[in-house]
């Protein structure tokens, strides 16, 4: 009868061990899920990762020019002119059309 005791409280030890356990291992998991970084998907353009630029699309309007663009968004002057140096081969800034996405 003693070993039917003690075979009883180990058991019930058991089932009350493995409940509170599961317990603790459920408020572990949602800590986690909470808990673990959002990494965002790698977005690729132009042969670069965009990921690494604050990335402005918008459409040229009528009065823009190129250097008028830049500006608005935080490009100096001196700049702008050495970037208009820099592509005068290959790109002519005078000729952005308008209604053209940029």
């Amino acid at each position: 009868m003693k070993r039917i005791s003690y075979l009883l409280l180990v058991a019930m030890a058991l089932v009350s061990c493995s409940d509170a356990q599961r317990e603790k291992d459920v408020d572990v998991a949602e800590n986690m899920e909470e808990a673990a970084p959002v990494i965002p998907e790698e977005i690729k353009e132009y042969g670069m990762v965009l990921n690494d630029y604050e990335i402005v699309r918008d459409t040229v309007r009528s009065g823009d020019s190129f250097g008028n663009i830049l500006q608005q968004h935080g490009v100096g002057p001196g700049t702008v002119y050495q970037l208009v140096e820099a592509v005068k081969d290959t790109f002519n800034p005078r000729r952005i059309v308008i209604g053209k996405p940029y």
